[in-house]
């Protein structure tokens, strides 16, 4: 034991050195297996990693999406903001940077929270999605990443299916799509 942790570390202050991104290996049930991979390394059958989506709706129950950049996984698709959890990272922490770095603010300003989890499994790898809608402002500038998102807009949930059925975003969104929707800013999170 003792040897595996003193490695997991070695390996963890080597990955800070370079600049490495590392991920916490989950098992079925949502349980850390002790297992912690590079950014890039694909994950073995009934191994998961999780990922954060963030819905921002505005008063006018449309949606901020992104656009993402041609160099980044899903490129030129519209996407919700979110991101993997870093090694260490709970799921709220992973939502709070992912918006600070994609799109420049700072969800805990915001009435909203947690809505739900759910299990996918897309291009052979398996993963958690821990999903939250926070409430902001139309008005509101943002700061984009410019690695990651080429702009932002707000969409319509009917423009947004729209969108769906050109391609031109993921379509697992569509089972829980409704869920978003009727999301309200005085809903209980």
């Amino acid at each position: 034991m003792k040897k595996a942790l003193k490695d997991c570390l070695r390996f963890y202050i080597m990955s800070l050195r370079n600049n490495i991104e590392l991920f916490d290996v989950y098992d079925a049930n949502k349980q850390k297996t002790g297992k912690i991979i590079k950014r890039g390394e694909r994950l073995k059958k009934d191994e998961f990693k999780i990922f954060v989506q963030v819905w921002l709706k505005d008063e006018n129950n449309r949606i901020l999406l992104e656009k993402r950049t041609a160099n980044v996984t899903s490129p030129h698709l519209w996407c919700a903001v979110g991101g993997h959890l870093k090694s260490g990272e709970d799921a709220l922490t992973a939502c709070i940077r992912e918006t600070m770095e994609e799109v420049g603010i700072d969800v805990r300003k915001f009435k909203g929270g947690y809505l739900e989890e759910r299990k996918y499994y897309l291009d052979d790898q398996s993963y958690f999605c821990d999903t939250f809608v926070f409430f902001i402002s139309s008005t509101l500038s943002f700061k984009i990443q410019k690695e990651e998102v080429e702009k932002v807009a707000f969409f319509t949930f009917d423009e947004l299916r729209e969108e769906m059925k050109k391609g031109n975003t993921f379509t697992y969104w569509l089972d829980y799509l409704e869920k978003i929707e009727k999301a309200n800013i005085n809903s209980k999170y």
